[in-house]
């Protein structure tokens, strides 16, 4: 438990200066550390899914870009034939 130093009183307990921060022990250092790369190891899968899933959004947009126009095609094509027909009436 950290103590005071100079015997102020509670008014000085909530100033760093005044309290006696424990050494990190090497077990809970090695913790954190081992943490730390868990975390690293995490953010690097997460960046993997996200650019997969942009590659993946980017690539059925142009698929959707590509069907939109052939629709655009059937479309003028059927108008045509549907002239044509009415024409030959």
């Amino acid at each position: 438990m950290p103590t005071l130093q100079g015997g102020v009183g509670r008014e000085s307990i909530g100033r760093r200066n005044d309290i006696d921060l424990p050494e990190m022990r090497p077990e809970t250092k090695a913790n954190a550390l081992a943490y730390a790369d868990e975390i690293r190891g995490k953010l690097t899968e997460n960046e993997s899914q996200r650019a997969e899933i942009t590659g993946n959004i980017n690539q059925l947009t142009i698929q959707l870009h590509r069907w939109q126009l052939r629709l655009q095609a059937l479309n003028e094509r059927k108008q045509q034939l549907e002239k044509e027909l009415s024409g030959n009436k």
